[in-house]
């Protein structure tokens, strides 16, 4: 079964199968502004109907209702609790609120880590209704995550992916083969090319990308949509609702899922290919073990002479004790420079930083030095005395021995100026 969650209705669908045959969508509306009471009640309803006990059930959730973000994994990170630390502080520099409201599920990569947050109730009243009706849940994923894993295969050269559903645009920026960022933008009741193309320019600048080519779109096609694009404006491609991915290898996947961890959800997100490869392994061992039953005695007695061989040869020489091996000084360097990054108080520079951080101030970069003891940060204000003022606020910080600041300038092509600086923040040894 497939449960769509959007921000005013529910809408359930079982597919055909060899349990029961296919049925039409059910759906449920949902006042403005719902709680979780109401979230209760409209999935009680839809999940109430028999048959559905035992079903295997996916949810997409709409894009409005969650948080998708990119952040980079810190220098000298080596826990997995030192990534979770900067996903959540990059969330909570984003988007203002704090994380513990969310339930944060990310794709870690090394070239383009991404990440998704979704409300933390919501995900506890999917759970209680599951629970309470016998169903089991799968697969919890953003609408733009199930678009893109559907479509990315059939992604052009040069070309940007987007989602339109219920008048809000997920737009995917991508650069040489890289998911580079996503952005959720709603579509104004005057939307064209004209306001497409801006769009994306813009978008593209804040990126420092080129602007895409073209946008591949998959939803529900706008009525302008079918108009074609002017001179100097960026075109627009639909995908069909049954757009499959094929030859996918040179996009990634993003494996981002809030549902809850077990076997059920494991065994379904297999591929079948797994499943064949599997029954044809099994056959092969059963059909290898019962022609070797024969050769198995054979092959215990030449044993038991080969270890009587090795008994001998072990009485008549005994090898000398190997000599202590030594350990060259680049290893020595490298094995140093490991303790020293395994000794960064990573979340204690963490804290104080988020600590000393306002909300008119949005950090960049955290890149601390082991060895110096030093932490460089990049971040951006909106003017030169909150700048000054962060400065001030970062020295009364008692983990931090001095603060200087090393760089800042003004980015002219942003309309709003922002003061762009670097920070050397020295932490006192311990």
């Amino acid at each position: 079964m497939r449960l769509s969650v959007g921000a005013e209705a529910l809408s359930l669908e079982r597919a055909g199968g060899w349990r029961a045959a296919a049925a039409a969508p059910a759906s449920v509306a949902l006042a403005p502004g719902w709680d979780g009471a109401a979230l209760d009640a409209a999935l009680a309803q839809l999940l109430a109907g028999a048959g559905h006990a035992g079903w295997p059930l996916a949810v997409v959730l709409d894009d409005a209702l969650l948080r998708l973000w990119q952040v980079a994994p810190p220098r000298g990170a080596s826990r997995p609790a030192d990534l979770d630390a900067a996903a959540a502080l990059r969330f909570q520099t984003l988007y203002g609120e704090a994380a513990a409201d969310w339930r944060i599920a990310g794709h870690w990569q090394a070239r383009a880590p991404f990440f998704g947050a979704a409300p933390a109730p919501l995900l506890a009243a999917l759970e209680r209704a599951a629970a309470a009706h016998g169903v089991h849940i799968v697969a919890v994923v953003p609408q733009f995550v199930e678009a893109w894993q559907r479509c990315r295969g059939a992604l052009r050269a040069g070309a940007w992916f987007g989602v339109l559903r219920g008048g809000m645009l997920t737009l995917a920026a991508i650069d040489a083969g890289r998911l580079r960022a996503v952005r959720a933008l709603p579509l104004p009741q005057d939307a064209g090319h004209e306001w497409l193309t801006g769009t994306l320019r813009r978008e593209a600048l804040l990126l420092d990308l080129a602007a895409p080519a073209l946008l591949q779109l998959c939803g529900a096609a706008p009525a302008w949509a079918a108009a074609p694009a002017g001179a100097g404006q960026i075109p627009l491609a639909l995908f069909g609702e049954g757009a499959v991915a094929r030859g996918g290898a040179g996009m990634p996947r993003l494996a981002i899922d809030f549902a809850p961890a077990g076997l059920r959800r494991a065994l379904f997100q297999l591929h079948p290919a797994w499943w064949a490869g599997a029954a044809l392994g099994l056959a092969l061992c059963v059909s290898g073990a019962l022609a070797g039953s024969a050769a198995l005695a054979q092959q215990r007695v030449r044993a038991a002479e080969l270890e009587q061989q090795a008994r001998r040869a072990a009485r008549l020489s005994r090898p000398a004790p190997p000599a202590a091996p030594l350990v060259a000084p680049e290893r020595a360097a490298a094995v140093n420079a490991a303790v020293l990054r395994l000794n960064l108080p990573w979340r204690a520079l963490q804290e104080a930083v988020a600590a000393a951080t306002p909300a008119t101030v949005a950090l960049l970069t955290l890149e601390p030095d082991a060895r110096k003891r030093v932490l460089k940060l990049g971040a951006e204000a909106k003017t030169s005395e909150a700048m000054i003022a962060y400065v001030e606020e970062l020295k009364r910080q008692e983990l931090f021995a001095s603060v200087a600041l090393t760089r800042h300038d003004i980015n002219e092509q942003d309309p709003n100026r922002p003061v762009r600086f670097q920070l050397e923040a020295r932490w006192a040894a311990p």
